[in-house]
């Protein structure tokens, strides 16, 4: 019998119960970030909106963009089309939509996970055997998925951990020879839906068919590869061969192309405020450079609705330094956001017994692979924590999955499997603050054996209050002690696991050595998640009225200086998060930039009505100055920070 045939490990009465308190649990924290961030916005959330007014509109062609996948603005503009929000109530609608983008990964991760489960059933001690197991992958998903890819972020990348998941999940299946046609075609569609979310999964859509090739077409013949390679390709050929039809030149999008222009060459980094060079004029630039004038090009934003417009003539380069320079950014950032995780992983992988770690990649390479992948891929350019969150989670899952703990550990291993993740730590001092975190946490794991022979209720709270005075002694503000400290909890961990070898305790050390490491690190996630949420409930809480929704109070106020809707305005600081002008359904057809508004103010009046006079040009009906205005008196205070001057 085919094991995907086999009753569900998951079908078992606790382990329901697990699925429906995590279910419930996720379910309470997404819809509580979503109410209180619920009239937030971002620079690319303003981008999208932008973009789904081609759905709005019937414009469809409008969805052609460089940089900006499509399937994220339809989804928004149906929403749109469906619940016809007005200004006031359009950004929450951003978030209604990833609220229910992020409930849809709640299913697709059971998917994931219950493949996984019977993925495992071979695996001699696997963690997914226990209900305990099963628990943990849910905090996992719970916690980063919360923190890393909040629904406050309008952004499709809680559409790429869907897909994520469901290919991992299919791709189990197919392993297990379950219906190995039918879940090719399932992992086919997926790829094929991830690059219509994020131009990134072409690449990484083609590494995923290669190494299933590699891995089912002996077993199974080609007809499973073939069915997901054709379905990818019925999805994505139309929209490539669409995208490169207007833009002029084959391609999938240039978002990847200009990142590493951005962020490893550093040419013109719209992270630092500035606006591109080509969307200056040879007449402004004369007066100042840096100020833009994009006239009739569309947009709230222009410049950053379509980059490749604006961005296009920047040409990326590999060059040693500054990708050396990236890396070594981008690890760091790895290791301060990341901690936690890497010393559960290093600690494990140390301790695991003979050929566990071999077993554990032969089960699982084909997860191990594209998810090492992409955390390389990222670290070589650009990465925060929404762009990895899935594959993370996949990752240690699966690993938990095929990496049994060891009945027995050896006190080398305890030694290294300790002092490796903490000497990571200790090389950096931004890393200081989550190494005296996992200081805490060494000295928990000491104690959790130390005090083995107390009552769990007498020897939790002693726990406990160790790790907290262990973080206060060796705190991060003196690296010394901090790193000094950290090298002798790992030198004690050493003799307690020689004793414990030498008295013939050996079983016990491990078990609780096991059982404290994940308490304590589960302790770190979910706290982070707990605090993340107290944030959330806080910003519920003490929502001033009438000023929960602040982009649509400017642009409201606005209105009564002339501002109404269509206004083609000059700005005079970033356009980038001018969150309102969207709200208030304006247009940004000119902008000096925050770097240089200053330098705006600083220019004889002559250079500065010089620009004003290119503001009008280009069809600004007003301009509006975020810095007070010095040595002119033509200008009107709004009472919101902000000077108003009408050009017509």
């Amino acid at each position: 019998m085919a094991l995907g045939r086999l009753p569900s490990v998951m079908a078992h009465p606790s382990r329901q119960r697990a699925r429906v308190v995590a279910w419930i649990v996720i379910l309470a924290g997404v819809a509580v970030q979503g109410y209180a961030r619920r009239h937030g916005m971002t620079p690319d959330g303003v981008a999208y909106l932008d973009l789904s007014d081609a759905v709005v509109n019937g414009r469809w062609a409008e969805l052609l963009n460089g940089y900006w996948s499509p399937l994220y603005a339809v989804l928004i503009g149906v929403a749109r089309v469906a619940l016809r929000p007005s200004p006031y109530w359009e950004f929450a609608t951003v978030h209604l939509v990833n609220v229910a983008l992020f409930v849809l990964t709640i299913p697709a991760f059971e998917w994931f996970l219950t493949g996984l489960v019977d993925h495992a059933r071979g695996l001699r001690r696997s963690a997914l055997h226990s209900r305990w197991g099963i628990v943990g992958a849910y905090v996992v998903f719970g916690t980063l998925g919360l923190t890393m890819t909040p629904v406050e972020l309008p952004t499709p990348d809680l559409i790429i951990a869907s897909v994520v998941f469901i290919v991992f999940g299919a791709s189990l299946r197919l392993l297990d020879g379950v219906a190995p046609t039918k879940n090719a075609f399932v992992i086919g569609v997926a790829l094929g839906i991830g690059v219509l979310a994020k131009s990134f999964f072409v690449p990484w859509s083609l590494l995923y068919l290669a190494m299933t090739a590699l891995a089912t077409v002996r077993r199974f013949g080609v007809r499973p590869i073939g069915c997901a390679a054709g379905a990818w390709m019925l999805l994505t050929l139309p929209w490539c061969v669409a995208l490169s039809a207007r833009l002029g030149h084959p391609t999938f999008g240039d978002t990847g192309r200009l990142t590493y222009a951005w962020f490893v060459n550093n040419q013109e980094p719209p992270a630092l405020g500035g606006l591109p060079s080509a969307a200056e004029t040879p007449e402004s630039r004369a007066i100042l450079r840096g100020v833009a004038i994009t006239g009739d090009a569309p947009g709230t934003n222009p410049v950053w609705l379509d980059p490749v417009r604006f961005d296009g003539g920047l040409h990326p380069t590999f060059d040693a330094h500054d990708q050396i320079e990236t890396m070594r950014v981008l690890a760091i950032y790895y290791l301060k956001n990341l901690s936690p995780l890497i010393f559960a992983v290093l600690l494990a992988l140390s301790v695991a017994p003979s050929g566990g770690r071999a077993l554990a990649w032969r089960r699982g390479w084909t997860v191990f692979v594209p998810v090492l992948a992409t955390l390389a891929a990222y670290g070589a350019v650009l990465v925060t924590t929404r762009y990895i969150e899935p594959f993370l989670v996949a990752g240690l899952t699966v690993l938990g999955a095929g990496l049994p703990w060891p009945r027995r550990i050896a006190p080398r291993q305890a030694l290294v499997g300790v002092l490796a993740p903490l000497g990571l730590l200790a090389l950096r001092s931004e890393s200081l603050p989550m190494l005296a975190l996992l200081n805490a946490v060494v000295a928990a794991m000491m104690l959790a054996y130390l005090l083995r022979e107390l009552p769990l209720a007498i020897r939790a709270p002693l726990i406990l209050l160790a790790a907290i005075l262990t973080r206060v002694l060796l705190t991060p503000t003196l690296p010394t002690v901090a790193r000094v400290g950290g090298a002798l909890l790992a030198i004690g961990l050493w003799q307690l696991a020689r004793r414990a070898q030498t008295n013939g305790d050996a079983l016990r050390f491990a078990r609780l050595i096991g059982m404290s490491a994940a308490a304590s690190i589960g302790f770190l996630i979910v706290g982070r998640a707990a605090l993340r949420l107290y944030g959330d409930v806080v910003a519920v809480v003490g929502a001033r009225p009438g000023l929960a929704n602040p982009s649509w109070t400017i642009a409201h106020r606005l209105g009564a200086f002339g501002m109404t809707p269509g206004s083609r305005i000059a700005l005079l600081g970033s356009p980038y998060e001018a969150y309102w002008a969207r709200a208030g359904r304006l247009r940004i057809v000119a902008a000096v930039p925050a770097p240089i508004a200053p330098k705006f103010w600083q220019l004889p009046l002559e250079g500065r009505q010089a620009l004003i006079e290119k503001f009008r040009a280009s069809g600004a009906t007003y301009a509006l100055s975020l810095y007070s205005p010095v040595g002119d008196s033509g200008w009107t205070p709004t009472g919101m920070g902000s000077w108003i001057r009408a050009l017509r």
